[in-house]
């Protein structure tokens, strides 16, 4: 039995070093290191008594809250691995995570299940669990004699280029050794707190939740609404929060509206700020140069994926210098790093290749898509470890003179949006189902808080009677059940024909072309799961002003 890289092992010892510390923080409400531990026991008891067994999956669908924390330890000290269905994603969606990954027992709170109420699963519900329920850690031999750190921790779901979210497989021992080398790089100790931001649908979740939890910090869950630039300084100190990781544009406009009023940014306990999930630009470096009161505190440019997962490289930004393009960095310690040609052969020094990640911490793989596995995971060629694999990341990338990697932008037609990775393929296939629209093509335009999604749709029938204000309303109404608030088109447009390559494929170039020409329209509030801030603008306030009620 291998249990040094088993996450509920960890958690354990790290709980009876520091019972009594503050583990997780929502608003009003907190638990300690031990009371944590003794909610997420009555779980793991009440989840085997229902047969959870190892390499089982158990859907998650509960709102940011300490339930959701309780939940996650629950169902990984019962020996499964859970699934993320957030509350908030359209039921058709869910549908669809829910039969690809068979789960048949979803843990959630009454307040949680009405998203759930057509789903054929047996509902496990936090708040509703016998009183009697033993409050002491499970015995790992009650659970398997098999149980080891190979085992599932989690599958998370991402979109795919088929027009069905894929699920990721990610091991314990994956997640465990990503935890040790990003700790070297992050070094929480336990007076740190940090900021709980993304949803639990994202991978940088898992990092910002079990790197604290095992090393003795506290971590505080990100509230309903997004903090505008005065409520964030207030809840920074208020919480005692010391390291955030947060979207690159969110950061962006914050330090935008405090570069006006530096003053309000004094005393802050920050220490260190990680920006992942997106681009982080160079406007955003100058900002914070801008700032005195944030000049001391550590700046790093995170980069990964679920797949990896989590963070692969990183580069802590000094505030002495410029780039036009921020570096991803170098990678964490237990990584490897290449970037090769369509013939898996290096590229020389400074040439464009794509980036192929390796090490001790990659996923298993896709679930039920084996051929896709194959594809995405290969043979590590220049190690000599049996079994060693690198994730072909489909991001063009280069070696920088200094030693360090830019990335250049993706090889295919994924695209990052609100810190997600998007297939447009789903999207794509998501508008083919709309019984008026015959063909679809969908692309990004724009960088950063401009980038948005256009769609181009041929109907069946083009007629004066479709209105395109009317259509593109209908088609967004009509994705809103089908997809995640952060994959709908900002703008759907009709066209008579699609523009087709001489090859015959559609051409997204063109199409690129007549978007950028066309009148800029305004975005679409989307305060998405991870906390989009599309057409979200900060008020600066003056010195001494109070915050509105």
């Amino acid at each position: 039995m291998t249990l040094e890289k088993y996450l509920p092992n960890i958690f354990s010892d790290k709980v009876d070093c520091i019972p009594d510390n503050i583990a997780v923080i929502y608003q009003t409400e907190q638990l300690t290191y031990q009371e944590l531990n003794q909610r997420a026991n009555q779980l793991a008891h009440h989840l085997l008594q229902q047969g959870v067994k190892p390499e089982q999956l158990v859907g998650l669908s509960i709102s940011p809250s300490l339930e959701m924390v309780v939940a996650i330890w629950g169902i990984l000290k019962a020996g499964g691995a859970f699934v993320p269905l957030d509350p908030a994603y359209p039921a058709d969606r869910l549908k669809v995570m829910i039969q690809d990954s068979q789960v048949d027992l979803i843990v959630t709170t009454t307040s949680d299940t009405s998203h759930l109420a057509n789903q054929s699963v047996n509902l496990i519900c936090l708040d509703e669990l016998p009183t009697d329920t033993p409050l002491s850690n499970p015995q790992l031999s009650t659970i398997s004699s098999s149980i080891c750190s190979s085992n599932l921790a989690a599958c998370l779901y991402t979109s795919g280029s088929t027009g069905k979210p894929k699920g990721v497989l990610i091991e314990h021992q994956a997640l465990v050794n990503h935890c040790a080398a990003i700790q070297t790089v992050y070094q929480y100790d336990t007076h740190d707190r940090t900021f709980q931001f993304a949803s639990l649908n994202h991978v940088d979740a898992l990092e910002q939740i079990f790197v604290p939890l095992l090393n003795g910090a506290g971590i505080v869950i990100r509230e309903p609404q997004v903090w505008n630039d005065f409520d964030f300084i207030a809840k920074i100190k208020k919480y005692g929060i010391t390291v955030v990781d947060l979207l690159p544009e969110y950061w962006r406009l914050l330090l935008h509206s405090w570069a006006t009023t530096p003053d309000l940014v004094t005393d802050l306990p920050l220490r260190l700020v990680i920006l992942g999930g997106d681009v982080t630009t160079p406007e955003t470096v100058e900002l914070w140069k801008k700032i005195p009161a944030l000049r001391s505190i550590r700046f790093i440019n995170a980069y990964g994926m679920t797949e990896i997962p989590i963070t692969s490289t990183y580069y802590e930004i000094p505030d002495n210098t410029s780039w036009s393009k921020v570096p991803i960095g170098s990678p964490v310690s237990n990584r490897t790093i290449y970037i090769l040609d369509d013939q898996l052969q290096p590229v020389p020094h400074g040439e464009i290749g794509e980036l192929h990640i390796g090490g001790t911490s990659l996923a298993r793989g896709y679930l039920n898509q084996p051929e896709l596995t194959k594809t995405k995971f290969i043979p590590d060629p220049f190690s000599q470890v049996n079994g060693a694999r690198l994730y072909k990341t489909g991001d063009l990338a280069r070696y920088l003179p200094e030693g360090m990697i830019e990335y250049r932008c993706r090889k295919d037609h994924q695209v990052q949006i609100r810190g997600f990775r998007v297939e447009l393929g789903e999207v794509e296939a998501a508008l083919l189902t709309h019984p008026m629209i015959k063909e679809a093509a969908v692309v990004a335009h724009g960088e950063g808080k401009s980038k948005r999604l256009m769609a181009y749709t041929v109907p069946e029938q083009l007629n004066a009677q479709v209105s395109s204000t009317t259509f593109k309303t209908e088609v967004q109404d009509y994705l809103t059940g089908k997809l995640p608030n952060y994959m709908i088109p900002d703008t759907v447009t009709l066209l008579e024909t699609m523009p087709l390559t001489p090859s015959g494929k559609v051409d997204r170039q063109t199409l690129l072309v007549f978007g950028a020409q066309q009148r800029k329209l305004p975005l679409r509030l989307q305060i998405s799961e991870y906390g989009s801030i599309d057409n979200l603008e900060f008020v600066p306030f003056e010195p001494g002003e109070l915050a509105p009620d």
